[in-house]
C-alpha cells in the first residue's frame, strides 16, 4: 500500500485501486487471490454462524438471565457469551441437547417428566431435591418451538414445589419443543442448563 500525494483520484486503473481513508488517499494493487473464497468449509461455518446468531436472538429470554454472571465476568455481554459456549453445537445442524443457556454452580435439578395435552397444557415436572440446593431457588423453564422460532418463558417456581403447569398459546407452539430450564438462587446465581425434548 502506498500513499498518494497527487491529485485526489478515486477507483480502479488496471491493476491499481485508488480510495481514501479518513481524508488521505491511498493506493493499493489488485490482490491475485481472494482472501475470502467460497469453499465448502467456510460455507458450512457461515451457515453454522448464522445459525448460531439466529438461535442466540431466539433464545435471548434465557440467556440473558441464566448467562448473566458468566457475561458479567467476562466483561461482555450474553449474546456474545451464548455464541461463544455454544460455537460447536451448530457444526452439523443444531443439536438443541448441547445448547447452553445458563451455567453456574447452584445445584441443578433434573426434569422427570413433560407431559402436554391436547389443549395445549404442558406440566413439568422436575426433581428438586439436590444435595447443595436450597428449596428457595427458583425453576425458570423457557419452552422452545424451532418451528415457529418462538420462545416462551413460564413463570418461575421454587424448587420445592416440583412442578408447573403452563398453557401454551394456541398453534405457536407446534411440537417438537425443546424445554430449557435452569435454577436461580437468593443470590441471582444459576444452575447450568437443564434440558428436556418432547415430541
Amino acid at each position: 500500500m502506498a500513499r498518494n500525494t497527487g491529485p485526489l483520484q478515486s477507483g480502479k486503473l488496471g491493476n491499481i485501486i485508488f480510495y481514501t481513508v479518513r481524508g488521505r488517499q491511498y493506493v493499493r494493487v489488485v490482490p491475485t487471490k481472494v482472501r475470502n473464497p467460497k469453499t465448502a468449509l467456510q460455507q458450512a461455518h457461515r451457515n453454522a454462524f448464522a445459525e448460531i446468531s439466529r438461535l442466540s436472538s431466539d433464545l435471548a429470554d434465557a440467556h440473558r438471565i441464566g448467562l448473566a454472571d458468566e457475561a458479567r465476568h467476562r466483561q461482555l455481554n450474553t449474546f456474545s457469551v451464548f455464541k461463544h459456549l455454544n460455537k460447536n453445537v451448530c457444526a452439523a445442524g443444531i443439536d438443541y441437547a448441547s445448547v447452553v443457556v445458563s451455567q453456574g454452580h447452584v445445584a441443578k435439578a433434573e426434569i422427570t417428566q413433560a407431559v402436554l395435552d391436547g389443549s395445549g397444557l404442558l406440566t413439568v415436572g422436575f426433581d428438586g431435591v439436590q444435595s447443595g440446593g436450597s428449596a428457595r431457588d427458583e425453576f425458570l423453564l423457557f419452552v422452545y418451538s424451532p418451528a415457529s422460532r418462538l420462545c416462551l418463558p413460564v413463570e418461575a417456581v421454587s424448587r420445592a414445589s416440583g412442578s408447573l403447569t403452563v398453557k401454551l398459546p394456541g398453534t405457536h407452539f407446534p411440537l417438537p419443543l425443546h424445554l430449557y430450564a435452569f435454577l436461580v438462587d437468593s443470590r441471582g446465581r444459576t444452575s447450568d442448563t437443564i434440558y428436556h425434548f418432547l415430541q
